[in-house]
């Protein structure tokens, strides 16, 4: 999917030098949610933003089953199923480096993933 995803990004690219793959930092949330674009003054609003939806505030509950076993004094195994969930929040937060694909010349951003860096500069 990531591959695909960079594909088509690679490809649109390409095609209309007007777009591109540009950085900013989260200033306030969604619904209202703006971004300052890269290290510029120039703040974009919701109007110009479209975010992933992984980004909005929800979480994703995964159940999984899973067998234990355990022995007992003379040597047998019991096997048991256990069941739990594990709940998954993504949701942005203000400060967040986000990565943008700029589209539409310039008009219209679309937020696809949070961005971290190592470097000595951060």
């Amino acid at each position: 999917m990531i591959e695909e995803l960079s594909q088509f990004i690679d490809e649109k690219i390409k095609a209309n030098p007007s777009m591109g793959i540009v950085d900013g930092t989260v200033l306030t949330l969604p619904p209202n949610i703006t971004v300052r674009l890269g290290n510029s003054d120039i703040t974009l609003d919701a109007d110009q933003l479209i975010v992933s939806e992984r980004f909005l505030d929800r979480t994703l509950a995964v159940t999984t089953d899973a067998l234990e076993q355990s022995s007992s004094e003379n040597g047998s195994y019991t096997s048991t199923w256990i069941r739990g969930s594990f709940t998954f929040a993504s949701v942005l937060e203000i400060g967040d480096t986000v990565l943008m694909l700029k589209a539409q010349g310039g008009q219209k951003f679309y937020i696809l993933d949070r961005g971290v860096s190592f470097g000595s500069d951060t």
